[in-house]
């Protein structure tokens, strides 16, 4: 009695334990660092790629997916303990991607949202909680790829109602797919789509299957493809869909909506910079636009014009303005990094170089809006820059931990090229002069005359077929065994200065003439020396990776919820 309550209290213990502080979005914990749900669901379906279920997925491969992402957090939180998060470098490319991730969320907001429905996108996530398993006929018409020859619009319509009848009668939908289907992947799956959520498919064909119940077969459904006649077979909750990441699929969603809608957004961002130019009293100053183009006219002789040429009047001449900034020469520098080969074709008219000006004052008064309104609280760009920042410190983190002594001493080599002599170790080899022909007869005489002792050199010049060879005059040089197939395996197998042939080679036929024996041996230090030295640093770089990550194992230790995990 007292033994079994022992072993539950001990159970009791070891459970709070692992999940002592984790929240139930939260699989596992490293020091500070937290491993998602979501972000461990990602990495499932990047590591097991069409699975729908990962219940499916051997528990040993999931713990070992597991402990590679816990390695993982326990390497940032490395670097964030050693300060590499406040690398001057890392910062300015973290500030960079910034800008574009604000401005990004800035054209979510003002042109996306309103170029979209809006009641599109809640319904689109309500479609997505769950998926169908389909089977379909597709028959096409007219000129499409893959068109039986004279099958019109009405043929495949009416053969198409044909089948949809006969398998409401009781007949095999995918029975028919092989047989009718014009798709070509039917001869393998039998028209069988297996499961799939709203989205994979064209708009007709998803509108008419989601609204069949299981077992339900539609009248035929014209899509660009053809005619469909589609039965669902099962539907169910879709195992891959997370409420916790509603936010992520709908960023999805509004990217597949905003695709139908070009020609909409489009214009709906020009109507935008145009009420942000007028918000900031945004006026062009075209007579100093003139005078720059005139003056870089004149400077740029064959393209070689650098900021140099200009003065510092010139640089700062103000070509716009607008409530709290200006666009000069020194902006639209800075925006090329100098590059003013990327920037001379703007100048080859006024309308070019204006609409350059107005992009640039546009773009930095979008800059004062999104600071104005908190844009960088914003949870999705912070979420984007902890990713991006934590990506940059795992490489900075991964040279620093890499750092270490390479200029290794002679000493040093010769005594790992001593210690391993198998891994340089030298073929043997033997050398080689071929003539390839391809008519199997002119090979044959060919070889009878180079064995009773005609000039082999002068045979090769005469009949060598091998435009690469014959550059060397029938030259192959010194050959492994595995270096020329048949070649140089029946060059081993007769030894040096023989004269063997024809050989069946590739799509002829080669004659050949063996010379000096390279017995397999050690290579020289001398010649490896380059080699030794690379192998001993990914040795030693090898050696000095693993003490440091059984340092962060024992310095960052993992609390894992068990109970999340058994339910993925």
């Amino acid at each position: 009695m007292y033994k079994f309550l022992s072993v539950i209290i001990l159970l009791i213990t070891l459970f709070l334990l692992n999940n002592c502080g984790l929240s139930d979005d939260t699989v596992a914990k490293v020091g500070n660092q937290e491993l998602s749900v979501k972000e461990f669901k990602d990495a499932l379906q990047r590591r097991f790629p069409g699975v729908d279920n990962y219940a499916k997925v051997d528990s040993a491969a999931k713990m070992d997916l597991l402990n590679k992402l816990i390695d993982n957090k326990r390497r940032i939180a490395a670097a964030y303990d050693m300060g590499i998060d406040e690398d001057e470098n890392l910062q300015e490319m973290v500030n960079s991607r910034k800008d574009q991730a604000i401005f990004n969320k800035y054209i979510e907001n003002m042109v996306v949202d309103s170029v979209i429905d809006l009641t599109k996108v809640n319904e689109y996530l309500e479609r997505i909680k769950f998926e169908i398993k389909a089977s379909h006929v597709l028959l096409k018409f007219g000129d499409k790829n893959g068109t039986p020859a004279g099958r019109s619009k009405e043929d495949a319509e009416k053969l198409a109602i044909s089948l949809a009848e006969r398998i409401r009668n009781g007949e095999s939908i995918n029975s028919l797919a092989q047989e009718f289907s014009d798709d070509p992947s039917a001869k393998q799956n039998n028209g069988d789509l297996g499961y799939f959520t709203w989205g994979r498919m064209v708009d007709e064909f998803q509108e008419a299957a989601f609204n069949l119940a299981p077992g339900e077969v539609s009248d035929p459904v014209l899509t660009s493809y053809g005619y469909h006649v589609i039965q669902v077979d099962d539907r169910r909750d879709n195992p891959n869909y997370d409420p916790n990441n509603q936010r992520d699929a709908i960023l999805t969603i509004k990217h597949k909506l905003y695709s139908q809608n070009q020609a909409k957004a489009r214009q709906r961002w020009t109507e935008n910079g145009q009420n942000v130019r007028n918000e900031f009293n945004y006026n062009v100053n075209e007579q100093n636009i003139v005078n720059l183009i005139t003056s870089i006219t004149a400077k740029n002789k064959g393209n070689n014009l650098n900021a140099d040429d200009f003065t510092d009047e010139e640089k700062e001449l103000v070509l716009a303005a607008y409530d709290g900034g200006k666009v000069t020469l020194n902006n639209m520098l800075d925006r090329y990094k100098n590059q003013l080969r990327s920037l001379l074709p703007k100048f080859k008219s006024l309308d070019a170089l204006k609409l350059e000006v107005e992009n640039i004052a546009t773009n930095d008064m979008i800059k004062i809006i999104t600071t104005r309104e908190n844009y960088d609280e914003d949870p999705d760009i912070k979420k984007v820059l902890t990713q991006i920042t934590e990506q940059q410190m795992l490489s900075l983190l991964n040279k620093k931990v890499m750092e270490f002594e390479s200029d290794f001493t002679d000493d040093e080599l010769l005594a790992y090229y001593e210690a391993n002599p198998n891994q340089f170790k030298q073929e043997a080899e033997i050398e080689i002069w071929e003539i390839y022909i391809k008519d199997k007869n002119l090979a044959a005489k060919v070889a009878r005359l180079a064995k009773n002792g005609k000039d082999f050199a002068q045979l090769e010049k005469q009949y060598n077929e091998d435009k690469s060879t014959k550059q060397k005059n029938g030259y192959l040089g010194f050959r492994s065994v595995k270096r020329r197939g048949e070649v140089s395996k029946k060059a081993f197998e007769i030894g040096p200065d023989k004269i063997e042939g024809p050989i069946e080679y590739r799509k002829g036929y080669a004659i050949i003439k063996t010379g000096q024996l390279k017995p397999e041996g050690i290579k020289l230090f001398e010649d490896v020396k380059s080699q030794v030295e690379q192998k001993l640093k990914r040795e030693r770089s090898s050696e000095q990776r693993k003490k440091w990550e059984e340092e962060l194992a024992a310095k960052y230790s993992a609390k894992i919820n068990y109970i999340i995990l058994d339910t993925l």
